[in-house]
């Protein structure tokens, strides 16, 4: 499988060309066949000529014609979310400033969409960027508590503004480009007035009393307007910083805000998702703007103040005509982050949980087919029914079932205070489970009836799976383990312990072979048969991301800390893909049932849609016990292991711990092996109890390929079915940094019983026949009852003492 190209640096601008869906393909990283939503909205721009406008979002800035509301172009420069964006004045160039995981400012030729120069500096996000009257200069102020004006010719760092004691969060020019203001928001709550020349703090104003999110000056600059959370427009003369006026537009909690000069218009967002147009002349509320399900988080004015852009949480962008109230313009691609993902049976669609929202979406095309909305409240997962045309959102306390076809709201599940972070329908979508608190539900999807509470675990419930009968339900929990459970009775089967860290997502291949476990650092696979590990990952994994296997169960995908989804081979461990191109955290991974693609969705990003060739697999370096799988011989007797590495690369030294059953086992002995080059240094084999550690490091040279890092020797002390598990291994590098390799496990399986051997020590002998002897004449279940009748008497006694006449067959 090829692996993706490692970076999204691509600084350029595609225009539309092709069908209307040719903007999902703008910009993808390699393997990906398109993208599905344009990332969270978290500020705009209208040029000057109101003819366009910038959204800067989670993805890069999306330029659209303010007319036709068509995507003229996509920017891709920063290494984050962007912020902020504005125009200059004469509309060509546009900036932008970039979030914690960026803290650029980026300059581009607005129509070419060339990227011009980066600005470096700030130490927080970028939350406001602005022009200077002739374009020379640029003002952008970040949440490092200052101001930065840069030269934008040049793109020199011309000088700092320092003062604000806070957060700060926007910044505006007067008309003559002589002084500018700055606001802040959360600890600081200020208005200050600077020469832009001098760097001179002119004035300080503090009459808000709560955060300030916006200011402007009128159109001669002789006075400022500012205004933020408690809903009050105060406007301040420009020259002294004397408070004029002031005027209250809405009561209660305030998320976003935006004002027009030209208009006098204040734009206001609250909590329940309308927004309040008031007239801050008049002091009088012109009208409130209905139809976002969730709160607001974003407004800008047009120039002429005749048209207000908004956003909500949920991802819906809007077009509000300020003169009548109507809604000129729905966008409903620019989508949060993805928090679940689901294939429908086809493959034609796709489900994504998202905020507030859940989202079905064209496969194919890329279109959103249609949003099912959990009012007010985060959605944390989903399931897709691949039996009956249902969809599942896990929200706080309660699931909520809608008719995938016509979005109708089917029934609402209601159990736990807590939040629902997993769900699963069972493979005949009778069934559905649902872990919140500390407990998992299982559910009768058509009548809604509770038919068990499984309330074993002492932490979060972060994860349920099915098995592929449907028999089975396994749990994974906060706690560091995972419980098994028989689904027609409630009964808990197993627990799985022995997780480094809390367990954050489980999932059971397809042909119920493998079960995987995923830890907030890697990744655990196990047999279902003997439910003994396999093999074991550690990687930058994270919490909030989730595994999935392919329909050949050959594959599991997971995500990483790093933006990068990785898929494992489950029969031998190794790598088979790493695909790069998501910017943060990989929350949800998601195959197509042909296994030909593979979705993916990250935190604070749009979904990928990868084409998976299983034609060139990655060959990652691993670290084996091997034989995995041997049968036990006899009591007394000896097996030796050995500790392998396959595709090593410049390994200068190892260390590795293997862990026995020490009630089976006992260690004997442990021997160096070949792989590191001769001269090698190596610490003898340290015993602790039922944990033996190896390790060793080169003189000169450096150890590659294939090779025995060691052998290790044991006596069995007792026939029965253990594990032998690696822990704590790690290869270093010549250059001393520290590399974590695949780990592959092995396991000891107890033979077939064999007829005769009545005290199980794998042999049948004259032991034997004294415990029939002893036994004789007892009724109902016992050991010494071989020939299973019921009753210990003479069959018994001559089957046994026939086997040790013929030799005792030994476990083999």
């Amino acid at each position: 499988m090829k692996i993706a190209a490692t970076t999204l640096i691509m600084l350029a601008m595609f225009s539309v060309n092709g069908f209307a869906q040719e903007y999902t393909r703008w910009h993808l990283p390699e393997d990906a066949r398109a993208r599905l939503g344009k990332g969270a909205a978290n500020g705009f721009a209208y040029s000057p000529d109101g003819k366009r406008f910038a959204v800067a979002t989670s993805l890069g800035i999306w330029l659209y014609d303010a007319e036709t509301f068509e995507e003229e172009s996509l920017l891709i420069g920063h290494t984050g979310r962007v912020k902020s964006v504005a125009f200059s004045k004469d509309g060509g160039m546009l900036a932008s400033g970039g979030e914690f995981e960026d803290m650029t400012v980026q300059l581009w030729n607005a129509e070419t969409g060339e990227h011009l120069r980066s600005l470096v500096g700030h130490s927080d996000k970028v939350s406001s960027v602005a022009f200077s009257p002739d374009g020379r200069t640029l003002a952008s102020v970040s949440w490092d508590e200052t101001v930065r004006l840069w030269n934008t010719e040049t793109g020199e760092h011309l000088r700092t503004l320092e003062g604000h004691t806070g957060l700060v969060d926007s910044v505006a020019f007067n008309s003559d480009g002589g002084t500018v203001a700055s606001v802040g928001s959360y600890r600081d709550e200020t208005v200050r007035m600077w020469d832009v020349n001098t760097g001179e703090n002119l004035w300080t104003r503090a009459g808000h009393g709560r955060g300030v999110t916006f200011a402007a000056f009128n159109t001669d600059g002789s006075a400022l307007v500012s205004g933020g959370e408690d809903g009050i427009v105060r406007r301040w003369d420009a020259a002294t910083g004397e408070l004029l006026e002031q005027s209250r537009g809405y009561q209660g909690p305030i998320l976003a805000v935006a004002y027009n000069v030209e208009t006098n218009l204040v734009a206001i967002g609250d909590i329940p998702g309308g927004v309040v147009l008031w007239d801050a002349a008049t002091n009088k509320v012109r009208s409130v703007l209905l139809g976002h399900g969730t709160h607001i988080t974003t407004l800008a004015f047009s120039p002429d103040g005749g048209r207000l852009v908004s956003a909500s949480a949920g991802g819906a962008l809007r077009v509000w005509d300020t003169d009548t109230g109507d809604q000129k313009h729905l966008f409903t691609e620019h989508t949060d982050g993805t928090t679940g993902l689901a294939f429908s049976r086809d493959a034609m669609r796709i489900a994504s949980a998202s905020n507030g929202r859940i989202f079905l979406w064209d496969a194919d095309t890329g279109d959103r087919l249609r949003a099912f909305y959990e009012r007010w409240k985060y959605v944390y997962s989903v399931a897709l029914s691949q039996e009956k045309e249902i969809i599942a959102g896990g929200s706080d306390g309660e699931i909520n079932l809608w008719d995938v076809n016509t979005g109708e709201l089917l029934n609402t599940l209601t159990k736990d205070p807590g939040k629902y972070l997993s769900l699963a329908f069972s493979p005949n979508g009778r069934l559905l489970a649902g872990g919140a608190g500390s407990s998992a539900q299982l559910w009768d999807v058509e009548t809604g009836e509770l038919l068990h509470s499984l309330p074993w675990h002492i932490a979060e419930i972060t994860s349920v799976a099915f098995n592929r009968d449907g028999d089975t339900l396994a749990v994974g929990s906060r706690d560091r383990s995972v419980t098994i459970w028989e689904v027609e009775t409630g009964e808990r089967q197993r627990t799985l312990a022995g997780h480094k860290d809390k367990v954050v997502s489980v999932a059971f291949s397809p042909d119920g072979r493998v079960f995987a476990s995923a830890t907030s650092r890697g990744l655990i696979l196990w047999r279902t048969a003997t439910w003994s590990m396999t093999h074991t990952h550690e990687f930058g994994a994270h919490e909030n991301s989730k595994i999935a296997f392919s329909p050949d169960s050959g594959t599991i995908a997971r995500g990483g800390a790093d933006g990068t989804v990785r898929l494992w081979n489950t029969t031998t461990g190794g790598l088979d893909a790493a695909f790069q191109g998501h910017r943060t955290i990989v929350t949800g991974v998601a195959f197509s049932p042909d296994g030909r693609t593979l979705a993916s969705g990250s935190l604070n990003g749009p979904v990928l849609l990868w084409d998976v060739d299983y034609s060139s697999p990655v060959v990652r370096t691993t670290v084996s016990i091997t034989p995995t799988a041997v049968t036990s011989p006899r009591v007394g007797e000896q097996l030796t292991f050995s500790l392998d590495i396959t595709a090593g690369e410049d390994v200068a030294g190892y260390q590795a711990t293997v862990k026995f059953d020490s009630g089976a086992l006992r260690f004997v002995k442990g021997t160096t092996g070949g792989y590191l080059p001769e001269g090698a240094f190596f610490v003898p084999p340290v015993l602790n109890e039922n944990l033996v550690t190896f390790g060793g490091t080169v003189i000169g040279g450096v150890g590659k390929g294939d090779g025995q890092l060691a052998a290790i020797t044991f006596e069995v002390l007792a026939v029965a079915h253990s594990n032998l598990n690696l822990s704590n291994v790690s290869l270093v590098d010549s250059d001393g940094e520290r590399v974590h390799p695949a780990v592959a496990h092995a396991e000891i399986i107890e033979p077939p019983p064999v007829a005769g051997d009545v005290n199980g020590d794998g042999t049948v002998n004259i032991l034997d026949l004294v415990q029939v002897a002893v036994s004789f004449g007892s009724l109902g279940e016992n050991d010494a009852d071989v020939n299973g009748d019921g009753a210990v008497n003479i069959l018994d006694l001559v089957q046994v003492a026939a086997a040790i006449g013929a030799g005792g067959a030994p476990a083999q």
